[in-house]
């Protein structure tokens, strides 16, 4: 019952646990996780429609009383390619609103390397929103997605599951 991948993440750990302690501590020991892992299923390829797009978009823009981060999470994701984790870690001094980029140094991207996402304007205006909200709320904050008192927004899953469902769309993820 626990995914390939679970697996996986548990067998790379003990594999690099054998492998430090073989190295560091001169273990002679064979390492029975190498070459373990199991085959993952390929990922899913689900786009959503301009349609699909625009009920999520209204969807969230009707939770925004309690959640008025998400519409802006949602603009900016449809419209940038930017990752989940990355846009919640997203902070303010990796914004370039001038230019019409978001600046990642190497290790903040999941390919591990350094690079720039170019803004449209409907994700440069998902994070001028997030600009006047930070200046009303709480100006001194370094993240992008925050709440009133400045702290950093950890997940979108729960808010981002109420509007896919309010939207009547399944198997969107962000």
């Amino acid at each position: 019952g626990i995914a390939h991948g679970t697996v996986n993440k548990e067998i790379g750990l003990m594999s690099a646990a054998l492998n430090w302690a073989k190295r560091e501590l001169e273990w002679d020991v064979a390492n029975p996780w190498a070459a373990r892992r199991q085959v993952e299923p390929a990922g899913q390829d689900r786009w959503l429609t301009p349609g699909e797009a625009a009920r999520l978009l209204t969807a969230a823009s009707a939770r925004r009383d309690r959640y008025p981060w998400l519409l802006d999470f949602i603009r900016l994701g449809l419209n940038s390619g930017l990752r989940p984790g990355e846009m919640l870690g997203l902070e303010w001094r990796r914004v370039d609103l001038k230019a019409g980029v978001v600046a990642f140094e190497a290790g903040r991207q999941k390919n591990g390397k350094a690079g720039r996402v170019a803004l449209n304007h409907e994700a440069r205006d998902a994070l001028l929103t997030r600009a006047r909200f930070r200046a009303s709320h709480c100006p001194t904050s370094p993240w992008v997605f925050c709440r009133r008192d400045g702290t950093r927004i950890m997940s979108m899953k729960i808010g981002f599951a109420g509007c896919v469902k309010a939207a009547g769309l399944t198997d969107v993820h962000p």
